[in-house]
């Protein structure tokens, strides 16, 4: 307790500053102020240093883009830190209809046109144009196949149809048995 009352009392220590500034506040200001300075010499510092590493990255992703490495499709900063990712160029593009309906739309737009139907890679090539500009053939044709085998389209060959209404199949199938009939007529006078 001797040498802290002594400490106390000398006017070059530590705690008799701290007292004398503690109760003095020309003195707190400085100190802060000496505080502050010393903190913005920290941060000017880290500053440098980050702007260094910006150059240095910079430079880097140059060599990187000039030797052909990707970029990435979306760069993303969370609560975990950056994540980068890529979109799967399979991936459609939000609002994008399904496929089937759009392979439905654009038999519906061949047939409007005196078309009979369309093969898949010509869909590929319409779906590309209009909705997803990186569509793939494995995208289009299985699942134009999946729509045959299930008796959603009708298919000669590589060309895919619409499917008749059960009306138009009607009409057709009466047409056919009279035409049939027709044909048997002669056949039955003589």
């Amino acid at each position: 307790m001797i040498k802290l009352m002594a400490a106390l009392t000398e006017s070059s220590s530590a705690a008799y500053k701290t007292i004398l500034m503690s109760t003095d506040p020309y003195a707190m200001l400085l100190h802060r102020r000496k505080e502050i300075q010393s903190e913005l010499d920290d941060l000017r510092k880290r500053l440098t240093a980050l702007e260094t590493e910006d150059q240095e990255l910079a430079s880097a992703e140059k060599v990187l883009s000039r030797f052909g490495a990707a970029q990435p499709d979306f760069v993303a900063l969370t609560a975990e830190g950056i994540t980068v990712g890529e979109i799967k160029s399979s991936g459609k593009p939000e609002g994008t209809p399904t496929t089937p309906n759009m392979i439905l739309a654009l038999l519906r737009e061949a047939q409007a046109q005196g078309k009979p139907g369309l093969e898949p890679k010509e869909m590929q090539i319409a779906i590309a144009r209009r909705w997803w500009p990186t569509v793939k053939s494995e995208d289009v044709g299985p699942t134009a196949w999946r729509m045959w085998k299930v008796g959603r389209l009708v298919k000669d060959g590589s060309l895919y149809m619409l499917r008749k209404s059960d009306l138009e199949e009607r009409i057709t199938r009466e047409r056919r048995e009279e035409d049939e009939a027709k044909a048997l007529l002669p056949w039955l006078k003589k």
